[in-house]
């Protein structure tokens, strides 16, 4: 165990053993995370039987083993890293941080569920935290941590202060926090480790590699593991200890087409695509989901308008001859990573309202929302909407609340990462607190609004048709959170259509 000498992050109840030496990341930083400043203040299914499966979410921050960083899917990282050699220090010598770890204690207190399942209580908790600090690529001589590091300093961060909260709740947590370096060499490492072996919930990872890896220990072992920011199906193989935060594309699919059903005609529909088989199949699942949400295999079809022209400009497409006459005319572009094909097509619908006087409802992917270079009045204009797995309402009292406490403690502006590891600690420790060890079998009784998103788990089971044309239940994949938010842009900025 690598462990240094230093003041507890907490003085009493909820304790968290630090077990890796990145104490310098934080004492070079220009703000240290970790000192406080002082101030005077239901169930769904896969079955879909598509010929190609879904593609995971892309966009966002990725991985990349081959550089060894975390990189924006639109901007590569190419800078080189220097590697430190760290000291592994003896647990005999130096004890880590607020460690009185004992075998777990059972206080023979247990109850009957709601459903009849037995919970099984314990006096105290002992959780896992495993992130890709990248440790072992901190250049001493640089004068800030690296970008690659923060997020996981970030979500570590947000994760201390729901600690708090559930001191005062009364949740007594022991939480362990390693380094995986993002190797699958180094998880391979950590669970030998009695600390996380032997824990009740082990929570993070960001690679998915290392998340398959963490699963299958989860599995074989029957030990929890919450992944915060996996969107893939997969991931698990029948595998009812791992819980998924982050939506899968299919089930952004199935939030957009429900609110597409919901509030406009299925003739005045139109799904655009390029000549690409990604697109076509996310095409053909929402033509299937809207023969389900119909409830008829005859159900109308929405049309479909496939775009071949490779013209940077689409200079030998247009948008008029689609064109709904007499009504609205709703687009459904399944684009998400070709953004000189979505800005021309944007940009001739937006002439085409503008021309023709004609309404156009565009609903986009879930990553339009990371586009930064869009022209804002093309989204205004075109009633965009999109899905999104998160929103974090600035103008919430409870959100500017958690922001000045978050200041207060680290004297920095909270990240999106410090919202998800608040909300992922403070969600689950309640979860340990109220059902014991088997939580996860009361998902559906414990739905709860967080500041990034809401909480309705459920798990994901394969669907079969026998002989008969009955529907057989398979074993459960995975759980995984069923909410997300559409968002429609309005007033310039996007904000929620449904949600909390």
């Amino acid at each position: 165990m690598t462990s240094v000498q230093n003041r507890p992050l907490l003085s009493s109840g909820n304790k968290i053993s630090f077990s890796l030496l990145i104490v310098a990341l934080f004492l070079l930083s220009s703000c240290d995370l970790f000192t406080p400043i002082q101030t005077t203040t239901g169930t769904r299914s896969d079955n879909k039987n598509d010929e190609e499966e879904l593609d995971d979410i892309r966009g966002g921050r990725v991985y990349n083993p081959e550089t060894g960083e975390f990189e924006n899917a639109e901007a590569i990282l190419t800078e080189e890293m220097v590697t430190v050699q760290w000291e592994e220090v003896p647990t005999s010598e130096y004890e880590p941080i607020g460690s009185d770890r004992t075998t777990p204690i059972d206080t023979g207190g247990t109850e009957e569920g709601g459903g009849g399942e037995e919970i099984d209580l314990r006096e105290r908790y002992d959780v896992a935290l495993l992130l890709p600090f990248l440790s072992n690529r901190f250049n001493v001589t640089e004068s800030e941590i690296n970008k690659n590091s923060k997020w996981a300093i970030q979500f570590y961060a947000g994760s201390k202060l729901a600690l708090k909260k559930l001191e005062e709740e009364g949740v007594n947590l022991n939480v362990s926090v390693f380094d995986t370096e993002a190797k699958v060499s180094k998880v391979n490492q950590l669970l030998q480790k009695p600390s996380v072996s032997g824990s009740h919930l082990i929570m993070g990872s960001v690679d998915k590699e290392c998340a398959k890896r963490i699963a299958t220990f989860a599995k074989n072992n029957e030990v929890p593991f919450v992944s915060p920011y996996i969107a893939s199906r997969g991931i698990a193989d029948e595998n009812p200890y791992y819980i998924q935060i982050k939506p899968t594309l299919a089930t952004h699919l199935e939030v957009l087409t429900k609110h597409i059903k919901e509030n406009h005609k299925t003739q005045d529909v139109v799904l655009v695509r390029r000549e690409d088989n990604r697109e076509a199949t996310i095409m053909q699942y929402i033509q299937q989901l809207n023969e389900d949400i119909s409830g008829s295999s005859y159900a109308t079809p929405f049309s479909e308008a496939i775009i071949n022209d490779e013209t940077a400009t689409l200079e030998n497409f247009e948008v008029q001859p689609i064109l709904k006459p007499g009504s609205e005319t709703v687009f459904v572009v399944t684009s998400w990573a070709d953004k000189s094909f979505i800005y021309s097509f944007l940009q001739k619908a937006f002439n085409a309202t503008r021309d023709l006087n004609h309404k156009i409802t565009v609903y986009g992917m879930p990553q339009w929302q990371a586009f930064k270079d869009a022209d804002y009045e093309y989204y205004e204009k075109l009633n965009l909407h999109i899905s999104s797995e998160q929103y974090i309402d600035g103008y919430s009292a409870d959100i500017r609340e958690f922001k000045k406490a978050y200041f207060d403690e680290y004297g920095s502006a909270p990240t999106t990462e410090a919202f998800r590891g608040y909300d992922d600690m403070l969600y689950f420790g309640r979860m340990l607190k109220k059902y014991g060890l088997y939580f996860y079998e009361y998902f559906n009784e414990a739905q709860e609004d967080a500041f990034h998103t809401r909480f309705e788990l459920a798990p994901v089971t394969q669907v079969t048709t026998d002989d008969f044309g009955q529907e057989q239940y398979g074993n459960v994949e995975r759980f995984e959170n069923q909410f997300v938010y559409v968002l429609k842009f309005e007033n310039y900025h996007f904000q929620p259509t449904t949600g909390k």
